[in-house]
């Protein structure tokens, strides 16, 4: 588990890595070509009506910002697995990484040209290059703290082995040919017997700071005098070779770590094979050290083996409890071993997922800060200054708006104006490089620049635009004064064929819009507009320019950033939306909304004053009925009618009673066509039905 967070970890930092170094590859290149807002134009492009119209009526103008969001939160788990996924001889979180690349290199080469794919594919390089590196140092880290982490039979320095317990433990033969191999032979001339020295035994392991056997029985060999026995000799030879043993094995540790050892010092000492009988506490077995143990020495006082007999019991029970702590202190300190071992490789680690993290981050917050202030045009349209209408101003009517509290004022500020369109990143489009081309059938094509419009004559007209995602009593419309030019006449100026009946229009960043060329030339204020409520366009509305058109949705009519103008006709071309599946005309149906009172806040009962907004482009409103409960519909009071073109408030007094109540409106078009009341969806031309509220009252 712990080695499967360390991947998951790089996975994260070096997927982080390729797309911070896409994003600064492309803000030198093009801002919108970086992967993630590649992918993200492919969702939106591909996403379905359903889903779409979903997130638009749920999130509403939030729509982008939740898109990102559920991107990145895919980005991370694709970056968990590819990390999870990737060894050292095994690449396949690599793999991962280079299918993403390929498929976002191949979007923005197929969006902007075979140039843009350039930041995806130096991204996806360097994401992949960390990787493999991060992976290696996973790999060498754990793999140096598995080799050098000491085991339990494995002697340490400072630490006695501790002693095996278990009764199965095979018996060893140091000299039998049938004992296993277990370290280098034995460099001693004397070659060990089947009987170990008792003091080179564990269970003849002493406590810190007890004497050890050796010293005990000093004095005994002193006061009897005897020369050494051939028992004696032999003891001290297979002491000796135990003990080089021991060092040996201990020396050859990293070498012969995954081969079974077995441990020739630490055997039960219970039964051997030759029949001999050793004690449990780990008295040695040889017949000599028996009769050491167990007779008194030459010229000692009578009685003096009972005490001898003792002194070895307390001596082996204290080496045997001294040896359960040397274990418990070989386990732990087993643990402690390997984090030291793995300590340089645990900070190169740290390090490289450091360094992977620090540049991903100053990569990607670098690109994305340089390539918005390399194409930033919020300061030239500061100073741009609007050209002056050629006509008198449109003075705004004193009863256009009813001032009602909670209505919708009759003018939409600008920062309170719808935004729908598929942008994920806001062109930026410069006056000095903008210009808008008319070509197709036409007689003559033409191109204007923003300094070929000063030469042309501006007006200034009051149009609410409705995108067609509006659902029934929604907030998606609204109202401005657009300042600009009358396409009709630009549009004649080119000459466009008698057989031609569409205009598809771009936008810089590719979007189109198929509209009705006799809707651009039947004498409706269509303009090409470079200004909103007294103000140049915002950026995110369309700087510095963009197309308005009464009567129709937006989707066919509405492009911002405009550059191109395209006289075709519907049988030869097709725009975004009706690509899929949605209405090739969309004019606009007649609706209304109800503004106040909203019906989650309980009100007392009297007048209450139910008010609201109706729209029917280019057909103008004449009327709103409002309807309590199952009553009769009742007239409301209608503002002035500024413009057909707009959209006019109404206000209905309602004497409110106590208890719950059902309102519902409905407004009647200029042609004397009243709002339907069958609820239909936005799909495929617009939503239908009557907008209906439920109010508490008392």
């Amino acid at each position: 588990m712990a080695v499967l967070r360390w991947r998951v970890a790089a996975g994260i930092l070096s997927a982080g890595l390729a797309l911070g170094v896409a994003e600064l590859v492309a803000a030198f290149i093009r801002s919108e070509s970086a992967p993630m807002y590649v992918l993200g134009s492919a969702v939106v492009d591909q996403t379905p009506d359903g889903l779409r119209e979903w997130a638009i009526s749920t999130f509403g103008t939030a729509d982008k910002t939740v898109l990102f969001v559920c991107m990145g939160v895919v980005a991370v788990l694709v970056a968990c697995l590819a990390g999870a996924l990737e060894r050292v001889d095994r690449a396949t979180g690599s793999t991962l990484l280079v299918f993403f690349g390929l498929l976002a290199a191949f979007l923005a080469a197929e969006r902007y040209g075979f140039v843009a794919a350039i930041p995806t594919v130096i991204g996806i390089a360097a994401g992949i290059y960390a990787l493999r590196v991060l992976t290696e140092q996973i790999a060498d880290m754990f793999s140096r703290a598995t080799s050098e982490a000491p085991g339990p039979d494995t002697p340490q320095a400072g630490r006695t082995p501790a002693p095996q317990t278990s009764p199965q433990a095979p018996q060893v033969h140091l000299g039998s040919a049938e004992a296993p191999a277990c370290g280098p032979p034995e460099t001693s001339g004397a070659q060990p017997d089947s009987d170990p020295p008792a003091s080179s035994r564990p269970d003849r392991v002493q406590a810190a700071g007890s004497t050890p056997p050796e010293a005990d029985a000093a004095p005994h060999a002193a006061t009897a005098g005897p020369a050494p026995t051939a028992d004696d000799v032999s003891t001290a030879r297979k002491a000796h070779s135990s003990a080089q043993l021991d060092a040996d094995t201990a020396a050859h540790t990293d070498t012969a770590a995954a081969a079974p050892m077995a441990d020739t010092s630490a055997k039960p000492l219970s039964k051997i094979t030759d029949g001999s009988s050793r004690t449990e506490s780990g008295t040695a077995g040889t017949p000599a050290a028996q009769a050491d143990a167990t007779q008194p020495s030459p010229g000692a006082a009578p009685g003096a083996a009972e005490p001898r007999r003792g002194t070895d019991a307390t001596a082996a029970s204290s080496g045997s409890a001294s040896a359960r702590g040397a274990e418990a202190d070989a386990g732990a300190g087993s643990a402690g071993s390997a984090r030291a071992a793995a300590g340089p490789q645990r900070r190169d680690l740290l390090r490289g997922l450091a360094i992977t993290g620090g540049v991903a981050v100053l990569a990607g917050v670098g690109g994305r800060l340089f390539g918005v202030r390399r194409g930033d045009v919020s300061g030239e349209r500061a100073a741009v200054v609007l050209p002056r209408p050629t006509e008198p101003e449109i003075p705004l009517l004193p009863d256009a708006d009813l001032r009602v509290p909670g209505l919708t004022p009759y003018l939409t500020a600008n920062d309170d104006f719808y935004r729908i369109d598929t942008a994920l990143f806001l062109p930026q489009v410069s006056i000095e490089d903008w210009s808008l081309r008319i070509h197709g059938m036409v007689d003559r094509e033409i191109q204007i620049g923003w300094a070929d419009l000063a030469r042309r004559p501006v007006v200034e007209r009051l149009v609410t635009l409705a995108c067609v995602s509006n659902p029934v009593n929604g907030d998606l419309i609204g109202n401005a004064l657009w300042r600009g030019y009358r396409l009709d006449e630009l549009l004649a100026e080119a000459g466009p064929h008698p057989d031609a009946d569409m205009v598809l229009s771009r936008s810089k960043d590719g979007w189109t819009a198929g509209t009705p060329l006799a809707v651009l030339t039947d004498g409706r204020d269509a303009l090409l507009a470079v200004g909103m409520n007294g103000e140049p366009l915002p950026v995110a509305h369309g700087y510095p320019a963009r197309l308005v058109v009464p009567g129709l949705y937006g989707y066919v009519s509405a492009t911002k950033w405009v550059t191109e103008l395209e006289i075709t006709r519907f049988d030869r071309a097709t725009a975004y939306w009706t690509r899929r599946g949605w209405s090739a005309l969309g004019p606009i149906k007649t609706g209304t909304r109800i503004d106040t009172p909203r019906g989650r806040v309980r009100r007392p009962p009297g007048r209450i004053p139910v008010a609201g907004v109706a729209w029917a482009q280019h057909r103008g409103i004449t009327a709103v009925e409002v309807q309590i409960d199952d009553g009769d519909w009742r007239p409301a009071r209608l503002s002035t009618e500024q413009s057909i073109d707009t959209w006019r408030q109404w206000v209905y007094d309602w004497d409110a009673t106590p208890g719950t109540h059902t309102l519902r409106a409905r407004a009647t078009d200029g042609t004397g066509e009243t709002q339907t009341a069958e609820r239909r969806d936005v799909i495929p031309d617009g939503a239908t039905g009557h907008p209906t509220l439920t109010i508490q009252i008392g």
